[in-house]
């Protein structure tokens, strides 16, 4: 059974760091790759609005002028929306690789939204729209729709049905991250079925190396002595890490979970929080 890191075990000195902890870790970034790339019956989920539930309903401010859906309208098979940051090295990495996917599905009935909070004003909405010209920009004034679907870190990308239900909920995550999305989207159009999609996503064992889990450790690690001191931007930039290699790992979410608290947003927080004890709760 998996159990948390909490940021304070997290401070402890590499050396006291038990085999049996490293093995844990091992084992919950495997487990996390396998749920973050499975097949359409893997339980993912924002915090408030689980896979197979309906998406709520929302129109925001459209960068271009008026209002839109960030899903879509009824002509879609498959809404594809992100919630993403301007002049953000992740999110410009995800920002090409949904580009390059809106020129392969062009013709295809699918919906292109990217999502931007306005909480650093419109300069991130801007570079957005010029990142993407053919995606609907949308700006998610006071965070409605992130407290709506309960969204605890951007970037990520949520994949929506034909009927508008959530298909799955895809964090960000350093490896073929663009395949996955592409692999759910040809599930949603019809063009491979359950089982091929399960096979063309199931991870390699290859993927959880030594490194990489010595790598969130130490990540985990720092980010709780920032944490401490009170550096909450360089804390999240040591949480995305982690969650860069092992995007479902609740212990990164918990970590997040005080950073957030850290800058003030208790909503972001409970998010968080949330998302940690959903994933611990799958682990067991």
């Amino acid at each position: 059974m998996c159990q948390n890191l909490s940021p304070d075990q997290a401070l402890q000195p590499a050396g006291q760091l038990t085999v049996r902890r490293c093995k844990f870790l091992r084992g919950c970034a495997l487990v996390a790759t396998i749920l973050v790339a499975g097949s359409p019956a893997a339980n993912q989920a924002f915090s408030y609005v689980a896979q197979g539930e309906g998406l709520p309903e929302m129109d925001l401010p459209r960068h271009s002028g008026g209002q839109a859906s960030y899903l879509g309208d009824d002509s879609h098979q498959a809404r594809v929306f992100a919630f993403v940051k301007g002049e953000h090295a992740r999110s410009t990495e995800v920002l090409g690789e949904l580009a390059e996917l809106i020129r392969e599905f062009e013709g295809r009935p699918v919906s292109w939204a990217l999502v931007v909070s306005d909480r650093h004003g419109a300069a991130w909405a801007d570079s957005v729209a010029a990142a993407v010209p053919a995606a609907t920009v949308l700006t998610d004034k006071g965070d409605r729709l992130y407290g709506a679907l309960g969204v605890a870190l951007s970037p990520s990308v949520g994949l929506g049905t034909a009927d508008k239900i959530l298909h799955a909920y895809l964090p960000y995550q350093k490896i073929h991250y663009g395949a996955t999305i592409r692999a759910h989207l040809q599930y949603l159009l019809g063009d491979i079925d359950a089982d091929t999609l399960a096979h063309t996503l199931k991870p390699s064992r290859d993927r959880v190396t030594d490194s990489a889990e010595a790598g969130c450790l130490r990540s985990l690690k720092l980010a709780g002595m920032l944490i401490k001191v009170g550096k909450g931007d360089k804390a999240l930039i040591q949480v995305e890490n982690v969650l860069g290699e092992g995007p479902e790992m609740a212990e990164a979410y918990t970590t997040l979970a005080a950073v957030r608290r850290l800058e003030g947003d208790e909503s972001a927080a409970q998010s968080a929080e949330r998302r940690a004890a959903d994933l611990a709760q799958t682990a067991e």
